[in-house]
């Protein structure tokens, strides 16, 4: 009996002994993952791209000063456009401050017909090129950005008349720089990080100003000033990367 009781001490010692030790041991329980965690979009940056898009107004030419008030025609111009754009945006909360400069060529052209006294007047005008430099505010629904902005514009006008009356031809040709102001607004949407796409309108004006040139009258060169100015409606769709 003696035995039996040592020997069941002996096993109750060893049986809790080991409970003890596996209770030690460490868990074979898989770890958990955790998904990495995608980092938050922001439009601060600065980004480059190009564009493509319309342009369309009215120009209005009038005689030579002071006889200002004299309109010798007021003619639609109209054509493609195309180009590229360089900015930076800093966001704060959802709101995005920007400064963007663009620059267009153009084929923005129009012409009119005037019969006076049965002798033709074909007066043409041609833009070259646009250009904005802008500063933007917007608001960012995450990848959404909704923008208004403002600032100057410039332009690069031809003008060219012709006057057909019986044995004899008179011409006029110019070409003006011009700096003016715009308005405009757009959305634009990323694509991903780097890359966004955009469609924006601008309204841009470029008030009446004096241009010289020479013009032929009666077989003779002489100097000759008119005025001219313009209204352009533009809408532009591009693709911008975010290069920084």
């Amino acid at each position: 009996m003696r035995i039996i009781i040592v020997v069941s001490a002996v096993a109750a010692l060893i049986i809790a002994n080991g409970v003890a030790v596996a209770a030690d041991l460490p868990s074979r329980k898989a770890p958990t993952v955790y998904a990495p965690v995608a980092p938050l979009f922001t439009w601060t940056g600065c980004y480059g791209g190009l564009h493509v898009g319309y342009a369309g107004g009215k120009l209005k030419w009038t005689d030579e000063p002071p006889d200002t008030s004299e309109v010798m025609t007021d003619h639609q111009q109209q054509g493609a456009i195309g180009g590229a754009q360089l900015g930076c945006n800093y966001q704060v909360n959802s709101f995005v401050l920007g400064l963007r400069g663009d620059l267009s060529l153009s084929d923005v052209n129009g012409k009119a017909l005037l019969d006076l006294n049965d002798e033709p007047n074909i007066y043409h005008t041609n833009a070259k090129y646009f250009g904005t430099l802008a500063a933007r505010v917007g608001y960012s629904f995450d990848r959404l950005l909704v923008y208004g902005e403002g600032g100057l514009a410039f332009t690069r006008l031809s003008h060219n008349w012709l006057h057909i009356e019986s044995g004899n031809t008179d011409t006029f040709s110019a070409d003006s720089n011009r700096m003016g102001w715009m308005l405009g607004a757009g959305v634009e949407y990323a694509l991903t990080n780097n890359w966004s796409t955009f469609i924006d309108y601008n309204y841009m004006s470029f008030p009446q100003k004096n241009i010289s040139g020479m013009r032929l009258d009666d077989g003779v060169w002489e100097p000759e000033v008119y005025q001219t100015g313009t209204n352009v409606h533009a809408v532009k769709i591009g693709l911008n990367y975010k290069f920084w």
